[in-house]
This record gives structure tokens, sequence and C-alpha cells, in this order.
């Protein structure tokens, strides 16, 4: 009894001690106390502080993944453009996984190489396309399916199907689709439309012509009609009544002198018949008998 209490306190005394207390993930165990690694993407310089070490980035080309107490990083793997590996785009955290260019695949599982896709001939289709880590893999084209090209992505095509006023002319086989024609009926239906449009506009044209013709026959109908409108407006002049009475007596004046000669007095020279010349005579004046 006093033996087996002995074991115990032996066995929990080993296991005490051989737990460390430091934390596995960022801290590691130096000289019996805890220290402190660097972060991802640097490395340890050597101969830094325990609990604050001096940590350098990775160079290009490098990688940390995680903390380390190591003092260089990881060389990235190197991707060969030449042997079909796509340019790769490097990370300082994580490893970079060299990936094959499109239409091709890793020839093994190190995928040390790359090697081009099967390409599915006519009357194939690809039943599962290639990717970076697969070959495609082909199947024939079922009934109803066809296949008139070469590739390792595509798979095969459903036929054409013919159907309201096209009909099948001929069917489908696994390299060629099915060919549709329409029908007879359609044809007849075009014609008719094209030609019902093309009246519609002849008749529009001809009106058009019709009318502008006309316009210009009865442009000059129409200008005789308005000529009085155009003609300039009478000056008519108003005169007061006692202008008209002023200018009575000059304007007789003027009309009998236009008619013939006058006399000093004003009175026309009277004109005797059967004498072809006038002469003018003195008018005689009133007499007047002297008073006795």
């Amino acid at each position: 009894m006093i033996l087996y209490r002995l074991l115990l306190i032996g066995a929990f005394t080993v296991l005490t001690t051989a737990q460390s207390p430091c934390d596995p993930m960022t801290q590691y165990e130096r000289d019996g106390q805890c220290c402190n690694m660097c972060g991802k993407g640097t490395s340890m310089t050597p101969s830094t502080s325990c609990e604050f070490p001096q940590c350098r980035e990775c160079l290009d080309g490098e990688y940390q993944e995680g903390y380390t107490k190591e003092s260089l990083c990881n060389r990235q793997p190197y991707c060969d453009t030449h042997l079909n590996f796509e340019k790769p785009v490097h990370s300082k955290t994580a490893k970079t996984i060299c990936k094959c260019i499109e239409g091709f695949h890793c020839a093994a599982k190190d995928c040390k190489t790359c090697v081009a896709h099967t390409q599915c001939g006519p009357g194939q289709g690809a039943q599962t396309k290639g990717s970076h880590t697969h070959d495609t893999q082909c199947e024939e084209c079922p009934e109803g399916t066809f296949s008139n090209e070469t590739s390792w992505s595509s798979p095969c095509k459903e036929w054409t199907s013919c159907e309201g006023i096209f009909y099948t002319e001929q069917k489908g086989t696994s390299t060629s689709d099915t060919k549709c024609v329409a029908s007879s009926r359609l044809h007849i239906v075009v014609i008719c439309v094209v030609l019902l449009v093309a009246a519609v506009i002849a008749a529009l044209a001809t009106a058009f012509i019709c009318k502008a013709h006309m316009k210009e026959k009865a442009k000059p109908c129409i200008e005789l009609c308005r000529g009085d409108e155009h003609r300039p407006l009478q000056h008519i002049e108003v005169r007061t009544p006692v202008e008209d009475i002023e200018a009575e007596p000059e304007q007789s004046l003027l009309e009998i002198s236009s008619e013939g000669p006058v006399t000093v007095m004003g009175n026309p020279v009277r004109e005797e018949y059967g004498k072809s010349e006038i002469f003018p005579r003195q008018e005689s004046q009133t007499e007047t008998c002297p008073s006795l």
C-alpha cells in the first residue's frame, strides 16, 4: 500500500516536471525560461533577446508559414514556365504550389512537369473536363448529340429541333447537326409582305410628289388673288372748313386761268364768234355824274 502511494507520487512529479509552461505556438523554452518566436513571413536573427527577439523579413522567393525561432526562411519551389507551368505569384507567408497552364495537367503526383490534356475528336465529347491535376476523359456522343470539332473541353451538343414552319431535311449524326429547312409557305408569306411594303412606300411617294406639283401650279393663282392686298394705301389729307374756304378762291382762280385768258380784274375774256383772233378790250368803268 505504501509502495503504491510512492509510485503515484513519483508519476505525478514526472508529469509535472515534463509539462512546459511555455506556449508551444508562439514561444520556446531556453535556459529554463519562455522565449518569444518570430511571426509569419520572418526569421530570427542570432543572439537576440529572449523576450524581445529581432526578426528579419523573408526575402523574395522565400516564405515562413508559422511562428519560428529559425534564422533562415524556407525557399519557394521553382515553377518553370518552359515546362508549361504558370508564372507564380509568391507569398512570404505561404508555400507556392506550381500550377500547370490551361490545357495541361501534372504528369505525376510530385507535379515536376505538365503534359497536355487528351483531345476528344469528332463524334466524341469531354465527359470530364481536364484540370490542373487530372486529364480529360472523353466519351462517344450518345444518340441525339454530336461533336464536329477536336477539343479537350467541349462536351457533345444536342441536335437542333426543327419546329414551327421548319422541317427536318436531314437527321443529325454523331458528327453533324440536324439540318432544318423552312417550309415553302414561308417564302410566299415573305414575298407578299415585301410586295405590300413596297406598294405602300410607292403610294406615299406618289402622293407626296403630286401634292408638291399641285402646290407649285396653284402658286400663281394665289398670288393673283392676293395682289390687291399688296397695293399701298392712298393718302387722304384731312382739312378743316377754314382751310377749305381760304383755299377756295385760289383754287377758283387757278381753274379759271387754266380754262383761258382773264382780264386785269380777273374776269374771263370772252371770244366773239366769227373772229379768228381775239384782241383784249379795256373794260369800261362806271361813270358818275357830277352833282350840280
